[in-house]
Formats: C-alpha cells, sequence, structure tokens
C-alpha cells in the first residue's frame, strides 16, 4: 500500500502525517522558511550551529548527547539548505518506534521537549545574547567548512556554477557565506537573527511512523511558539525558463583535474508540465552507468574520470558535468552538446528510454522505503504547492514518450559554461584566465 501524508493545520504552521507500522524506526521534522539574503545565507547555518551546542536545560553538547542516549539513542540532525528563494532551517529527530521499546516510554515527548529546547531556549548571557565563546567557536568551525569546500573539487565547481548561474537570484549567495562576513558576525547579530527566525516561525512539521496525529499535534503545540506568522510563497518570482545568453567562466585551482559543468534551463521546473520529461530526459542523457553519457564518452573515449547529469528541478536547471585531463576540455564539452544534440533529432533507442524510465521508477519505490526520502519528497511538493505523490510520479514517467523527451530535450537553453582548471601538469594550456 502506498504511504502518502495527510495534512492538518498546526497552531500557525502544517503537521504531515505519514502513519505507518513499517518502519522500526519515526522520524519527526520541523522545518520553517526565511528569505534568502546575502545576511542570512551566512547567519541562517551559523545559528543553527550554535543552537545545537547548549539549551538552558541541557546547557552543553555533551548534556545534549546524554539526553539522546536517555532517549534511546535518538538522532537529531540540524542543517540549513535552499528550497526556492527560501532559507529552511530544518530540524529532524530519527526515534524509534514505540512498539520496539523495552519498555513504556514517552519518547516522543522527550524528543519534542529537546527541539523545543535546542531552537527556542538557547544558552544566553547575563545581557540576554547568544554567549559569545559559542559564537565564536562556531564561527571558526564556519570558516572552516568554507575553505574546506575547495578540498572537494567536484562539489566546489558545482558551487561555483549555481552561483554564476543563479546570479541576480536569491538563491545565488552562496549558503555560509564569506569567510569575511563570518567574521564580522557579533553576538548581537546573531541573537537578532535568532528573535527574526522565531518572530517569523511557520513550521512545516512531517512525521513518519505508528504515532496518532493526536499526540503529535499535541506535543508539538507544546514545544513550538506560536508566531502569528504565515507560510511564506517559496519563490518570490519563477526561476527564469530560458537562457538569454551564454556565459563562460574559467577559474584555476591548483589540482590535476578539470571540471567541466554545463548550466541549461530546462524550459520547466517542478509542479510544471514537462518537468516528468525533463526528468527522464536527464536519466537518459547522464543518470547512471547505462546513461548515453557514461556508454559513449567516458567508456567509448576512456578520456575523463567521471560524468553526469542532473535536474535541479526546483530551479528549472539541468547540469551536464565531466571530470577530465584540462587540455581535454574542449573536446569534453564538444561530447557533452553532441549527446544532447543526438536526443533532440530522436537518436536513440526505445530500449534506452525504457531502462531510464525503469530505473527512475525504481528509485520511486525505493523512496518508499526510507522514512527521510518519504519525508523530503513531500516536503518539498508540499511547499511548492502541488497534490503529488511517489505512485503519481511513477505513472507520469512511464507515460512519457520519445516525443516527450525530445522535446523537453530541444527546450533546455545553455546558460552557463563553468570550468574549474587544475593548473598541475599543464593543466593551464586550454583556457585563459581571461575568461573569468
Amino acid at each position: 500500500m502506498e504511504l502518502v501524508p495527510q495534512q492538518s493545520s498546526l497552531q500557525n504552521g502544517i503537521l504531515s502525517l505519514i502513519r505507518t507500522g513499517k518502519f522500526k524506526s519515526g522520524l519527526l521534522s520541523v522545518t520553517t522558511l526565511l528569505p534568502i539574503t546575502q545576511k542570512s545565507a551566512c547567519l541562517g547555518p551559523l545559528l543553527l550551529s550554535v543552537l545545537r551546542r547548549g539549551t538552558e536545560k541541557y546547557p552543553s553538547l555533551p548534556a545534549i548527547n546524554r539526553r539522546l542516549d536517555d532517549l534511546y539513542g535518538t538522532g537529531i540532525s540540524i542543517r540549513p539548505f535552499y528550497l526556492g528563494d527560501r532559507l529552511a532551517l530544518f530540524c529532524s529527530a530519527e526515534l524509534l518506534d514505540e512498539a520496539y521499546l523495552p519498555e513504556p516510554v514517552d519518547l516522543l515527548a522527550g524528543v519534542g521537549e529537546l527541539i523545543g529546547q535546542i531552537l527556542f531556549h538557547p544558552l544566553l548571557d547575563e545581557n540576554g545574547l547568544l554567549c559569545e565563546a559559542l559564537v565564536e567557536s562556531e564561527k571558526e568551525l564556519q570558516k572552516e567548512k568554507i575553505r574546506s569546500l575547495k578540498d572537494a573539487p567536484r562539489s566546489y565547481a558545482y558551487s561555483r556554477l549555481l552561483h554564476f548561474f543563479h546570479e541576480g537570484e536569491p538563491v545565488g549567495f552562496p549558503i555560509f557565506g564569506t569567510e569575511e562576513e563570518v567574521a564580522a558576525v557579533t553576538p548581537r547579530e546573531l541573537t537578532d537573527f535568532w528573535h527574526q527566525f522565531k518572530e517569523s516561525f511557520c513550521p512545516v512539521c512531517f512525521s513518519v511512523g505508528s504515532l496518532p496525529g493526536e499526540r503529535i499535534r499535541a506535543v508539538l503545540e507544546e514545544n513550538l511558539p506560536r508566531s502569528g506568522a504565515s507560510l511564506p510563497s517559496l519563490y518570490l518570482r519563477e526561476p527564469p525558463l530560458s537562457a538569454k545568453t551564454v556565459r563562460r567562466v574559467a577559474e584555476p585551482m591548483d589540482i590535476s583535474q578539470g571540471h567541466l559543468l554545463l548550466g541549461f534551463r530546462a524550459g520547466t521546473f517542478a509542479g510544471m508540465p514537462g518537468s516528468t520529461a525533463v526528468t527522464v530526459l536527464t536519466e537518459l542523457l547522464g543518470g547512471s552507468s547505462s546513461s548515453r553519457l557514461f556508454r559513449n564518452i567516458r567508456e567509448a573515449y576512456g578520456f575523463c574520470y567521471s560524468i553526469g547529469a542532473y535536474y535541479r528541478a526546483e530551479r528549472g536547471m539541468v547540469m551536464l558535468h565531466c571530470s577530465m585531463r584540462p587540455d581535454r576540455r574542449a573536446f569534453a564539452e564538444e561530447k557533452l552538446l553532441s549527446e544532447l544534440e543526438a536526443i533532440r533529432a530522436g537518436k536513440f533507442s526505445d530500449e534506452e528510454l525504457d531502462v531510464a524510465k525503469k530505473s527512475l521508477r525504481n528509485v520511486c519505490r525505493q523512496m518508499q522505503d526510507s522514512p527521510s526520502s518519504l519525508e523530503d519528497f513531500y516536503r518539498f511538493r508540499l511547499l511548492r504547492g502541488v497534490d503529488d505523490t511517489l505512485a503519481a510520479q511513477g505513472t507520469r514517467i512511464a507515460s512519457v514518450t520519445r516525443e516527450d523527451v525530445i522535446a523537453a530535450a530541444r527546450a533546455l537553453s545553455l546558460d552557463t559554461v563553468y570550468f574549474l582548471r587544475g593548473t598541475q601538469r599543464g593543466g593551464d594550456a586550454d583556457v585563459p584566465d581571461d575568461e573569468i
């Protein structure tokens, strides 16, 4: 039986409940949205890190962890991410299902209380500010996280592509900010941001597990404040559907590989007609080891280390990626574009299309076996205002035709070409710095 959430109101927020006894552990999450600004991109992650360090009742990280041990090893995750034009501040707990506890314990009440403590009852000093020692400590860790982005060149290249692709859009601000922005944050500024977080708090809560909605609602309403805020729109304006010009950016790095990324406007995004066809197109093009990019470029020519295609549906962006020797950049771009042109011309087999669709439908089935995957899938669709289910998604995938894929490929328009150019072993021979 398909697991589909039931929604109900929660104070000034929403509770979405997937009630099932299928899993040994359940999931409870709280998400709230803030506008993305240059300040919030830096302050949001920093605030979550400081809040996780101690509360009024559990004044240190060891004290919080001991409480989690008391709650039968419940795990709590807190993280920021972008969703549409909003900064999502996300807190989730994975807790054992009560049926598997050795003795009767109100585990839900304990988890709800701890979430409330972390988010709304942090350690404050005598001036009502977040503790300076914790703020300074987490600032150093966030600056180190920013520096460490370059330790994973492929991920760094992806973040740089997003920066240039979304320039002028709120999501173009790098999450975590810059080292200089983090260094300038004061306890006063971060405390003011925490108050802003509380005043605009409009929770979107999810529960996956066997607990009844009435109990979950009661626990959440006891531990989460009323703010009077309403759920904001996910988008300030819809993402551009097509590119006006092609922007080319090359940046050097002291590595041996090159990372080439091509960002396309998809002509559609999540919740719009045609989005499913783009999903199938992306899988056919570069979603797996059976895809065209893998077989026709990586296996046939053997010049690249990794290759793939990805669809960022919430932003209407398709990305092609190839890692290779820097002096093969021009050849790599030519081959990536030639595979896209082949699909635009209908030069792919029915078997290739069927394999891509089966792979995606299998992903939909696998998501039914993971509480976090279910929560992630339905949370975005709830916030996007799309009435959708995994079964419906699988049905739409199955109904995508050759003509749909060809049309989706033809709708792609190249927006940004980003190249992270390795400078080791003569890696600068292919692209001059003046492309930057």
